[in-house]
């Protein structure tokens, strides 16, 4: 698995495979919207790396998809 899978071989963003990842990201969030960070990870671990995760995360966070998180760390 891929770290960063949204990125193509040569480093451009795949934007298409980011939006759906971000979708089912925020999907989640939304759907349990007090899920805490290690619930979060357990969610998606067959997914997602912990590092991919956490900068997803970031991204809903600093554009402001999501305005919070439950006991994050990210």
């Amino acid at each position: 698995m891929r770290p960063r899978p949204w990125l193509t071989p040569e480093g451009t963003i795949n934007y298409q495979i980011l939006y759906q990842l971000l979708t089912s990201v925020v999907g989640t969030i939304n759907k349990h919207q007090t899920i805490k960070q290690k619930e979060l990870q357990r969610h998606f671990s067959m997914v997602y790396s912990p590092v991919a995760l956490s900068q997803l995360v970031k991204v809903t966070l600093s554009s402001g998809i999501i305005v919070n998180l439950h006991s994050s760390a990210f």
